[in-house]
């Protein structure tokens, strides 16, 4: 028996494939998918851990998270809803989970991170072309919901969360694309650098603010690193000359930008005049001064963990719903312990980027810090995927490690 897990477990790829297929059924609005491609991937690491006995307890990220989960635990201590509670952490039990399995598991090769790129990006590829091809047929219906405040309709749960996967995918075509420079392979230089200014044009054309505003930082962080590393001072302006095109022609001539723009203006008047309620930039926008309010009676402790949309029910707040900002609903939650193990994982990721000169961690992070900002990235299934598995990802890649 234990010859035969032996020589099932010395495939050490079957983790990156069983990782891609998480990212893959992201794609499927069905939440059973999911959870067994992510139960399939724990069971494997825990074979793996009792084969190996290996745990990388100096992966100082996937502590911070664990130990950002057990603070959400804790809270349930003064949760006055239970099955709220029980909700929260079941749902947000794969903080537990998927970083136990990046500390058991081998670190990612530069082959393995290579292939998981462009499966991924090929799955990103089918859903753009579906989208576009979409599009093209509904052109006017399309445009015409735009200006009414909906997004463009992508093969996604979720169309916030969609343009923050294209900027994972960013962050990977960037990289290849630098790789192939630095090993002056032509060909390959110029198939990345295609595909990292169509996954920049492409998110520029689905108009989600958010996405957008990744993407400047993402291309920002990436040519300020290069100029760092390498004193390509020449290049980088040329690098931001090229966005700022990009960009100016989006703002102008796209019509789907346009349109959100131009409806993103009208929203925010009518934020002004306290006319909120079914506009979602005004809405996103009292929703954090509501979240502020809990915090400024419960700083300490918190009101617990998936209690703050009740507690806000309960005091007939006009238009009460989830604050669009992390920081605050686990301030508001879990109180300042809480808010202190968030802002720990970006600490982490941070110094860990600096430490080992990744510049994809560092890229990642800020794109998650301000992700979180402007979205309780937390508080759903696929905002946490998306936050846990690329961090811890990319930070697990041995570049030095070939196959």
């Amino acid at each position: 028996m234990i010859e035969h897990l032996n020589r099932i477990m010395g495939l050490e790829k079957w983790h990156v494939g069983l990782v891609i297929s998480i990212f893959f059924v992201l794609f499927f609005p069905s939440h059973i998918l999911w959870t067994v491609t992510t139960i399939l991937f724990i069971v494997y690491t825990l074979i793996y851990f009792f084969r190996s006995r290996s745990l990388h307890l100096n992966n100082r990220l996937a502590l911070s998270m664990i130990v950002l989960y057990a603070v959400t635990v804790l809270s349930g201590l003064w949760a006055e809803e239970r099955s709220l509670y029980t909700g929260a952490i079941r749902m947000k039990v794969i903080l537990l989970g998927i970083p136990f399995c990046f500390m058991v598991l081998p670190r990612w090769s530069f082959v393995q991170f290579r292939w998981f790129s462009i499966a991924l990006l090929i799955a990103v590829g089918l859903s753009a072309l579906y989208v576009g091809i979409h599009y093209f047929q509904h052109q006017q219906e399309i445009l015409t919901s735009i200006s009414l405040g909906q997004p463009i309709p992508v093969p996604y749960k979720d169309h916030i969360r969609y343009a923050i996967l294209l900027n994972f995918c960013l962050i990977l075509a960037l990289f290849h694309l630098d790789f192939y420079r630095k090993e002056d392979q032509t060909l390959p230089f110029l198939c990345w650098a295609g595909v990292s200014a169509a996954l920049f044009f492409y998110i520029q054309f689905l108009a989600v603010k958010t996405g957008m505003l990744l993407s400047i930082l993402i291309f920002i962080i990436f040519i300020s690193y290069k100029i760092m590393e390498k004193r390509l001072y020449l290049k980088g302006l040329l690098g931001l000359f090229s966005m700022l095109i990009v960009l100016y022609t989006a703002v102008h001539y796209l019509p789907t930008v346009k349109n959100k723009l131009s409806y993103f203006s009208w929203d925010i008047e009518k934020y002004k005049e306290r006319n909120f309620q079914n506009y979602s930039d005004g809405e996103r926008i009292e929703s954090i001064h509501q979240g502020i309010e809990v915090i400024k009676k419960h700083y300490i402790i918190g009101v617990g963990e998936g209690q703050l949309v009740s507690y806000l029910s309960n005091r007939d707040l006009i238009g009460a719903k989830l604050p669009h900002n992390q920081f605050i609903v686990v301030w508001a939650q879990n109180g300042i312990l809480g808010l202190a193990c968030m802002l720990a994982i970006f600490i982490v990721s941070f110094s860990s980027s600096y430490r080992r000169r990744n510049w994809l961690v560092a890229a990642y992070a800020m794109a998650m810090l301000t992700a979180n900002m402007l979205e309780p990235m937390l508080e759903t299934q696929l905002g946490l995927t998306l936050f846990i598995i690329p961090l811890l990802l990319l930070d697990s890649v041995d570049l030095s490690k070939k196959i």
